[in-house]
Parts: C-alpha cells; sequence; structure tokens
C-alpha cells in the first residue's frame, strides 16, 4: 500500500473513535506499530490531527484553518503551544519554513 492510503484508513479510525492511542489504532487498523507511528508523524505535519495526553484526535476544521495560516504566513507572531494560542515573544523570531507551532 502507499503511504497516502495508511494515511487515510488511520485518519478515519480517528476521527471514528474521537481520540485513541497508538495501541488502539494499531488495534482497530491492523496495522504495524511502525506503519501507524511514520502515518501518525505525516498527519501531524499535515496538521491534520493532534497529540494531546495520550491520545490522538482530529483538528477541526477551525483549528486546521488557523494552523495552516499561522504556518504559511510569513508575518505571523501568532503560536500554538500545548494546544494554547499565545502571541510569539518578541525575543523568539519567526524564521523562514517555520510551521509556526510550537512543540
Amino acid at each position: 500500500m502507499r503511504a497516502e492510503d495508511y494515511d487515510w484508513a488511520i485518519y478515519h479510525v480517528i476521527t471514528r473513535a474521537k481520540g485513541c492511542t497508538v495501541e488502539d489504532i494499531c488495534e482497530m487498523s491492523s496495522y504495524s506499530l511502525e506503519i501507524v507511528e511514520e502515518s501518525l508523524n505525516r498527519l501531524s505535519k499535515q496538521l491534520l490531527i493532534e497529540y494531546r495526553g495520550d491520545l490522538y484526535r482530529a483538528c477541526s476544521i477551525e483549528h486546521f484553518m488557523i494552523s495552516n495560516q499561522m504556518k504559511h504566513d510569513p508575518l505571523s507572531q501568532i503560536i500554538i503551544e500545548n494546544g494554547v494560542v499565545k502571541v510569539r515573544d518578541p525575543g523568539n523570531k519567526k524564521k523562514p519554513g517555520d510551521s509556526g507551532r510550537e512543540v
């Protein structure tokens, strides 16, 4: 299978469960831990899912749109840190290629 096919299937597992652990995703999808972790990384980078606590959840449309706007706006001083929207510290300048998200 292609990576996109795994991502599609895993994304739908997450949306049906309204949040689940890696182990839950492996069990519900029947995919190996390695495949699931790789897919979760890709889905997170595309801002389609978020990891909070020990659960993966699908991002809302609003969260997705705001995150992408911050990621692609070179002048944005807004970040999302631990699920909280904040104004970037003036001493912490945004660099080219910075996603606007801090972990």
